[in-house]
């Protein structure tokens, strides 16, 4: 299995589960809807890192509701180690759509690449095309980048962003000088 077609079945794992979540929560709260855009307090955080958007909010009640969406389970698969054309070596484990977690090594720490990555795929001015069920194909918020002894770490939610986004982060380690990269969600394992 490649990294897309991982990726993939993840995604389709999540969003199966949102759209169901969605679904009844369109049911409970009117109005209410997905994909609220946040923004997080500063807490000396660069503005990408604090967007955040919200699987489900609803104003109809007081205080407003707001839910995000956490299947208890992924789609199961074991560790794989690939190489890939750029020469990236990815190690994937056991993670969730909606909480992907990067370790990267070799990467530069100049980290405003990474936070224009996530202004574009979070679409905070909501230009993208709405689909079926009111979802914008965006991702819902990225961890501020933290360097640590074995490499930069921060996570992904995904949300409805397409594959596309995922592609365009793993192009862009291995173009910031990324040579290896773990992904994996720490609660998946625990799950």
């Amino acid at each position: 299995m490649d990294v897309t077609a991982r990726f993939s079945a993840a995604r389709e794992f999540w969003m199966s589960r949102y759209i169901d979540a969605l679904r009844d929560y369109r049911l409970k709260y009117q109005p209410g809807g997905p994909e609220v855009l946040l923004q997080l307090s500063d807490n000396g955080v660069a503005r990408p890192f604090r967007l955040y958007r919200i699987d489900l909010a609803s104003g109809s009640v007081n205080p407003p509701n707001l839910t995000d969406v956490n299947p208890v389970n992924s789609p199961e698969f074991e560790t794989e180690r690939i190489t890939l054309p750029s020469g990236l070596a990815v190690t994937l484990e056991p993670f969730h759509w909606n909480g992907v977690e990067f370790l990267v090594q070799g990467m530069a720490h100049d980290f405003s690449r990474v936070a224009d990555w996530c202004l574009q795929w979070i679409d905070e001015s909501e230009s993208n095309q709405h689909d079926v069920h009111g979802l914008l194909g965006a991702i819902h918020s990225v961890t501020a980048p933290e360097v640590r002894d074995d490499g930069v770490f921060f996570s992904v939610d995904f949300g409805s962003a397409p594959i596309e986004a995922v592609n365009s982060l793993i192009d862009l380690l291995s173009l910031m000088g990324a040579n290896a990269v773990r992904i994996n969600s720490t609660w998946a394992s625990k799950t």
